[in-house]
């Protein structure tokens, strides 16, 4: 996979799943001599590129009380900017969940829903980023 679109194939390897089933990749980018650059600052759980859009999507499932995240980066120089994204915390079944969407670094949050947040997770996070498939293979 060419993760920053250099023209290079660059190496994800990834490392045993955690307790809730994401993938930790460690990151290789690779440079015009053919040599490969361990990335630790692009280690992000379940990273994926979209050939489409052009962005680097990211997603993390926590457990049954704990936070979710769903996030959209470019590329700026040689780094990882996040554009987007959103977060779920689901605090109790009766207390509901809240539902957080956010831009830039700071994840500056810029609207939030309470309660039954779960029913717009699915549907209202990335509208314009179609699904992704994030299985590798090896060839």
């Amino acid at each position: 996979m060419d993760l920053n679109q250099d023209g290079y194939n660059d190496l994800m390897i990834y490392e045993s799943l955690n307790m809730h089933g994401q993938l930790h990749p460690r990151v290789f980018l690779s440079n015009k001599a053919g040599r490969l650059r361990y990335r630790p600052d692009l280690s992000i759980f379940n990273l994926c590129y979209d050939t489409i859009t052009k962005h680097v999507v990211s997603f993390y499932v926590g457990g049954a009380y704990s936070e979710h995240s769903k996030n959209t980066y470019t590329w700026e120089n040689d780094s990882l900017r996040l554009i987007r994204g959103a977060s779920l915390k689901i605090v109790s079944p009766e207390e509901g969940s809240i539902l957080t969407f956010y831009t830039g670094k700071d994840k500056k949050p810029y609207k939030t829903f309470d309660k039954n947040a779960e029913e717009l997770w699915d549907t209202a996070v990335f509208e314009q980023i179609p699904n992704i498939d994030c299985k590798t293979s090896l060839e």
